[in-house]
């Protein structure tokens, strides 16, 4: 399966991906959220990275992790996985799960916003307003651990 993507695989694909790479069984029964639970848990309780979408930077040097959940949203695209891209590369991260991410892309999702426009109703002047692109949430950061 060289173009498996996790954060986009449906769960054949997971079930498929989870035997061959961790040698990890996964029922057809669960959902694809619980697959990638699943997937993710095993590669934590076995210290192997988590995959985080098709085209991870193995170039680039990562220091620090921390795990992030970004939330699902009512929005017509809200369960779909958030693409970030960091110095040319680009990262797929699921939705609605706890995932281990290379700190910078915290920095990325906080600096992302979004132009809200609204109109005054009484002179009519347009406003602008910058709103967080994505909801999120860091769920573990082993700095603030430390400190």
């Amino acid at each position: 399966m060289a173009n498996f993507n996790f954060a986009t695989a449906d769960k054949y694909q997971l079930k498929y991906w989870a035997k061959e790479k961790y040698e990890l069984a996964l029922s057809l029964a669960m959902g694809e959220v619980t697959m990638r639970e699943r997937i993710v848990a095993h590669c934590e309780k076995n210290d192997i990275e988590a995959p985080i979408g098709e085209i991870i930077a193995r170039n680039i040097k990562v220091d620090e992790y921390v795990t992030i959940n970004i939330a699902k949203s009512e929005k017509k695209d809200g369960a779909i996985p958030v693409f970030l891209g960091f110095q040319g590369t680009a990262y797929t991260i699921p939705r609605g799960i706890d995932i281990k991410v290379p700190s910078f892309l915290v920095e990325i999702l906080k600096n992302a916003v979004q132009d809200i426009v609204t109109q005054d109703e009484d002179t009519g002047e347009l406003m602008h307003e910058d709103v967080p692109a994505y909801s999120y949430q860091v769920v573990h950061d082993p700095d603030r651990q430390a400190a």
